[in-house]
């Protein structure tokens, strides 16, 4: 994008009879020296003072406006340039509009991420200001330039806007449906709850059958032992009685096998208990002047 234009106003256009006072055209005249070293800040303080003297004057408030926008100064700037519209020299007041466009560009692309609306309105207005300067010179080359690729940016922040909107609608849409959200994981937390007290359950419920189990296998182990050692009583009272009965006469063959009956054991070893667990295009850098 081209840039802005200065307009190096020469001492003699203020020696006229209506022209500036003497204290403003000094001020003037210093400011253009040191803008042209690219002083910018320097000028800028230069033109403030001359603007005191004569704050209707289109030449001052045009070069304030220059030094303004090279001092990045862009809303000011554009203020400056729109007093300098009331000039009667023609080609000031299409400069004028020139410079204003660019500093509603400048302005627009500045704050784009802060609010892309806004910035659409400020490049609009910068194409109606190249219009106006095209309307007056039709043959201003940088004029053309500048509205075309503003209306490039232009088409550029439309697309963004619409998509930010877009977007805004979707976030919209989902604050709306917390609950429904929240209920899903409600329902995932309470089915994950469940589980767990039913995975606990059957814990439980294979731990009580195996302590069962225990159990009986213990009254069971005490019965054959409570058995073997009747069984074994008996036998030491028959062998007792045996050993007197021997003292006076010897054992028949019946009583033998007696004998060894008791000594026979009937039970079968219980089974073991098996426990199974359940398992985004920067704007183009502006060229100096």
């Amino acid at each position: 994008m081209r840039i802005i234009r200065l307009i190096a106003f020469l001492f003699f256009l203020f020696s006229s009879a209506e022209g500036f006072a003497a204290n403003a055209k000094k001020e003037v005249k210093q400011g253009n020296l040191l803008y042209n070293k690219e002083q910018f800040s320097q000028a800028l303080k230069h033109y403030q003072k001359a603007l005191k003297e004569l704050p209707d004057s289109d030449i001052v408030n045009f070069n304030l406006g220059t030094a303004l926008y090279k001092n990045q100064q862009y809303q000011e700037a554009a203020d400056s340039f729109e007093k300098a519209l009331v000039s009667l020299d023609k080609d000031l007041v299409e400069k004028s509009h020139y410079n204003i466009g660019n500093s509603k560009y400048k302005l627009g692309i500045e704050n784009e991420d802060k609010d892309t609306a806004s910035a659409l309105n400020l490049l609009e207005e910068a194409l109606y200001h190249y219009q106006k300067a095209l309307a007056m010179d039709a043959e201003d080359e940088d004029a053309k330039h500048n509205y075309d690729f503003v209306k490039e940016e232009l088409e550029r922040l439309k697309e963004k806007l619409k998509q930010q909107q877009q977007e805004n609608q979707q976030n919209q849409g989902q604050q709306n449906e917390p609950g429904e959200q929240e209920s899903g994981e409600q329902k995932e937390e309470s089915k994950s709850e469940e589980n767990k007290e039913q995975s606990q359950n059957n814990e439980n419920n294979e731990q009580q059958e195996k302590n069962s189990q225990e159990k009986e296998s213990q009254n069971g182990q005490e019965k054959q032992n409570q058995s073997q050692g009747e069984k074994q009583d008996r036998g030491l009272q028959k062998t007792s009685a045996a050993e007197k009965k021997e003292s006076s006469e010897e054992m028949s063959e019946k009583e033998a096998l007696m004998l060894l009956d008791s000594y026979r054991q009937d039970e079968e070893p219980q089974e073991l208990y098996k426990d199974t667990l359940p398992q985004e295009r920067e704007p183009k850098v502006l060229k100096d002047w």
